[in-house]
């Protein structure tokens, strides 16, 4: 595990799929107490703002990650309201780490397609997989392996990678489909 407490491999597979040459900007949905948010500052070098709707989150994750390319913000992406700080096309990567299952996906794709840099971006979807959470006596979180596929299905370019041996959990990189074909 690295500074920020992120599985070794994840931050693999995000290195590969998701960090491009020339990203500047990410923006973390949900970013709980910070640590894919201080991860992509300080290992990704990428000028990032966390937001969740939890003030006391947010309030946490100040007080304890500080870097000069990293901010945090209190916002509810279940509301249709754009976040403050980021203008629409301006953000390379937007990432969407367990919480996805909470939001209303088509209302949240949407606006992360509209803040997405054209051309460039990429949704980066950290989840669990509804059925083998059940099969492995942890409950019924995350997305069902049918909404994962249909999410992938609307974009040109969207690898996927298990984090755990069984793919109770999974990584995916949403690439914009503005690129297609470039």
């Amino acid at each position: 595990m690295d500074t920020f407490s992120l599985l070794e491999r994840e931050w693999r597979g995000f290195a590969a799929h998701v960090l491009q040459a020339g990203a500047r900007t990410a923006i973390d949905v949900g970013c709980g107490r910070g640590a894919l948010s201080g991860a992509l500052a300080l290992h990704g070098r990428l000028q990032t703002i966390g937001y969740d709707w939890s003030e006391a989150a947010v309030a946490v994750a100040r007080g304890s990650l500080s870097h000069p390319l990293l901010s945090f913000e209190t916002h509810d992406f279940g509301m249709p309201v754009r976040p403050t700080g980021v203008q629409p096309g301006a953000v390379d990567i937007v990432c969407c780490r367990f919480v996805l299952q909470y939001l209303d996906l088509p209302a949240f794709i949407a606006n992360a397609r509209c803040l997405l840099r054209p051309g460039t971006g990429t949704v980066y979807v950290l989840t669990q997989v509804r059925e083998e959470m059940a099969k492995h006596a942890r409950g019924g979180e995350g997305l069902p392996r049918a909404v994962i596929a249909e999410l992938r299905g609307a974009w040109p370019a969207a690898p996927v990678w298990p984090l755990t041996r069984r793919g109770e959990v999974v990584a995916v990189a949403l690439g914009d489909p503005r690129r297609a074909g470039s």
